[in-house]
């Protein structure tokens, strides 16, 4: 039996790379986006699913339904879970923002991952389980008009602690193996840093940054920490929790 993946925002950038990576190691993956547009839609072994991560009951009902299926996974070498899907809007002061725009933001980029983290862990019995959720500087910095962005991966980088301490705590999850890592992958060639590069100035006032970084040829490539991802899904060294940096 291949090993199983669920990787969320898979049809571009490092969620994207991550299912090639997984694709030719052998994996079977259950990809997830809110387009329907995928590169790997006839690939054998990939699985997609059109889903928009803010609407709460249908991702509820889907995932509920995934999690049964993920319950009978025993026979799998390994499972894993690859919490990519993100949003950087809104981008300006929080001053501004609104309360619509911030609670979707914290729904994609905190609720449903942790969400997805604590209940994929829950069901899997027996076979080995990695969860990696992408991270960011912007969970440890704090960034002026990334408030909704900074919150949100901040708080998934605690969520992630906590899981891995209640996996040690709590009765119900014992004896399984599950390890998490929360994995900055730098600063990738990616749409969100199309769209970092074009936020106003009045919104983002590092702008400039992000701009030299892409003029000087700075920004790594998906593939990079799409492997690195796919090594964490396969490690079986190390503690519960590990908070990683893409080096290169």
């Amino acid at each position: 039996m291949k090993p199983f993946a669920l990787v969320t925002g898979c049809s571009r950038g490092i969620g994207s790379a991550t299912v090639r990576e997984l694709l030719a190691r052998g994996w079977e993956v259950l990809g997830v986006s809110r387009r329907q547009d995928c590169e790997f839609q006839e690939a054998e072994g990939f699985h997609h699913q059109r889903l928009d991560l803010t609407d709460f009951e249908t991702t509820s009902v889907y995932f509920t339904g995934v999690f049964h299926e993920v319950a009978r996974l025993a026979d799998r070498p390994r499972v894993g879970l690859v919490n990519n899907a993100g949003r950087l809007n809104p981008v300006g002061p929080l001053s501004r923002v609104g309360l619509r725009e911030l609670d979707a933001a914290l729904r994609i980029n905190a609720a449903v991952p942790t969400w997805l983290a604590g209940h994929f862990a829950g069901a899997v019995p027996k076979a080995p389980c990695r969860i990696v959720s992408l991270s960011s500087g912007a969970a440890t910095n704090g960034y002026p008009g990334w408030g909704a962005y900074c919150a949100g991966k901040a708080a998934l980088r605690m969520a992630d602690e906590v899981l891995a301490v209640e996996l040690e705590e709590f009765d119900e999850l014992a004896g399984r193996d599950v390890r998490v890592f929360t994995f900055a992958p730098g600063v990738v060639a990616t749409e969100m840093q199309e769209q970092i590069r074009s936020a106003k100035v009045a919104d983002f006032p590092r702008r400039e940054r992000f701009e030299e970084l892409h003029r000087d040829g700075l920004l790594v490539p998906p593939e990079g920490p799409a492997k690195r991802i796919a090594l964490l899904l396969e490690s079986d060294a190390g503690p519960r929790h590990q908070v990683l940096r893409y080096e290169g």
